[in-house]
C-alpha cells in the first residue's frame, strides 16, 4: 500500500515535469561510521539524460521533489518488528536482502546549467514502524536507495554502527526532530514548548560538538530559526513604532557563519548567505559593512548561479555597490561620482565647454562686423 502511495505522487508530479525519470541514482555519507543515537546523513543524487523540464514552459526546474525508498539491510532481528510493516515489501539485490523505509518526498536542487544533475541530504534517524532508532544495534550495515519510478537501484554504501556516542550531549532528543533540521516541517511553530526545548538542544549540540558536522547543521537551522524571530519583532516594534532589538540579530549571524562551514554541496548554505547579506546591510550599531555582504554576495552567485537566491545576485551587487559608493561619498573615503551620475558628471563639462565657445564665436563674429562696417563708412 505505502509503495502504491509513492507511486502515484511521482505519477501525479510527472503530469507537471517532462524527463521526470532519472538515468541513474547515487548515495555517499559524509561519515561511514555513526554512533547509535546519531542521525544518519546521505546526499542523494539524480542524474538525467534529459533536464526535467516544466511542461507548458519548457523551463529547467530548480529543484524536483522526488519519492524514494531507503533500502536498509535486513538483520534476523528485524523479523520481530516486520510483522508489524502493513505492506512489506522484501528486496534483494546481489544476494543481499533489504527491507525499505519510506521516506518523505525529498527535495533535489539543481547541481549544472543544464540541468542534468540534481542533488539533496536527508537524514534518518527514526523508524515509525519499528517506533525506536532505526540503527539500534552495533554492527555492519549495507543501504541503498531505490527510485520508486522505475526501480533504479543506487549503489550500495556500508556503513559501521558503535554501540554508544563519545557524547551523549550531542544526540538528538527527539529523533523526530531531523526534517526540521532539514527545513523540511517547521511545525514545531505550533507548540511554543516544544520548539523551545527543540531549539536548546540543538543549541547544545553545537556547544559541545563543534566540529561534527551534525552540529554545523544544527547551527545553521538555530541561525535562520534566529532571523525569522528577528524578522517577526522587527514587524511588531515598527507596528507599535519603537526601535526594535538587535539581539536576535546578532545571534542570528553567530550560528549563521557557523553553518557557513558545511560542505558547498548543502542546499541550506544559499540560505545562509542571503540572510547574512541582509544582515550586514541592516546593521545600524556601527557603519554598515558593505565589504562583506559584497563577499557573500560573490560566494552566492560564484558557487550557486542557477539557486533561487544566486539568480538575485547580480541585481543585488549593482545596488550594494550603489549603497558603498555612497557611504563613502557620505565620509569623505570617495571622489569618484555614484554610479548613476558618473554619465551626467561626464555630459555637463562638455556641455560647459562647447557653450563657452559658442560665446567666444559670437564675440568674434561681432568683432570683425564692427571692423567691416568702420572701413566701409
Amino acid at each position: 500500500m505505502i509503495l502504491i502511495v509513492i507511486l502515484l505522487s511521482c505519477f501525479l508530479q510527472s503530469k507537471l515535469v517532462s524527463n521526470n525519470i532519472p538515468a541513474s541514482i547515487e548515495i555517499t555519507s559524509p561519515k561511514a561510521t555513526i554512533d547509535i543515537g546519531e542521525p544518519l546523513i546521505l546526499k542523494l543524487t539524480y542524474k538525467f539524460e534529459e533536464p526535467p523540464t516544466n511542461v507548458e514552459t519548457g523551463d529547467i526546474h530548480s529543484s524536483i521533489r522526488h519519492s524514494s525508498c531507503l533500502l536498509i539491510e535486513l538483520k534476523d532481528a528485524d523479523n520481530d518488528w516486520l510483522v508489524n510493516y502493513p505492506g512489506f515489501i522484501l528486496f534483494e539485490k546481489e544476494g543481499i536482502k533489504y527491507y525499505p523505509l519510506e521516506l518523505q518526498s525529498l527535495n533535489l536542487n539543481v547541481q549544472d546549467e543544464q540541468g542534468l544533475e540534481y542533488s539533496g541530504y536527508f537524514l534518518i534517524s527514526y523508524n515509525q514502524y519499528k517506533k525506536g532508532l532505526t540503527f539500534d544495534e552495533p554492527g555492519k550495515y549495507r543501504v541503498c536507495m531505490i527510485s520508486t519510478a522505475n526501480k533504479t537501484f543506487s549503489n550500495v554504501v556500508n556503513l559501521q554502527i558503535t554501540s554508544h556516542m563519545q557524547k551523549e550531549k550531542c544526540a538528538l532528543l527527539d529523533p523526530n526532530v531531523c526534517d526540521f533540521l532539514m527545513g523540511v516541517d517547521r511545525k514545531l511553530f505550533e507548540d511554543t514548548n516544544y520548539r523551545s526545548k527543540t531549539m536548546a538542544n540543538l543549541k547544545n549540540i553545537v556547544d559541545q560538538c563543534p566540529d561534527s558536522l551534525l552540529s554545523k547543521l544544527a547551527a545553521a537551522r538555530i541561525g535562520l530559526e534566529s532571523f525569522y524571530d528577528a524578522e517577526i519583532k522587527r514587524t511588531e516594534a515598527r507596528r507599535e513604532k519603537r526601535e526594535p532589538s538587535r539581539q536576535l540579530y546578532q545571534e542570528a549571524k553567530v550560528y549563521l557563519q557557523i553553518g557557513l562551514d558545511l560542505p558547498d554541496d548543502f542546499f541550506v548554505r544559499q540560505e545562509i548567505l542571503y540572510r547574512l547579506i541582509e544582515i550586514e546591510e541592516e546593521n545600524v550599531e556601527e557603519h554598515k559593512n558593505y565589504s562583506t555582504a559584497l563577499s557573500y554576495l560573490d560566494e552566492l552567485s560564484t558557487k550557486y548561479p542557477a539557486g533561487k537566491y544566486g539568480k538575485q545576485a547580480p541585481g543585488g551587487k549593482k545596488e550594494l555597490l550603489e549603497l558603498q559608493e555612497l557611504q563613502e561619498r557620505e565620509l569623505g573615503q570617495s571622489t569618484k561620482p555614484l554610479l548613476g551620475q558618473s554619465q551626467s558628471r561626464i555630459v555637463m563639462p562638455i556641455v560647459v565647454a562647447a557653450v563657452a565657445v559658442g560665446i567666444v564665436l559670437i564675440c568674434l563674429f561681432f568683432i570683425f562686423k564692427k571692423k567691416q562696417i568702420s572701413r566701409w563708412k
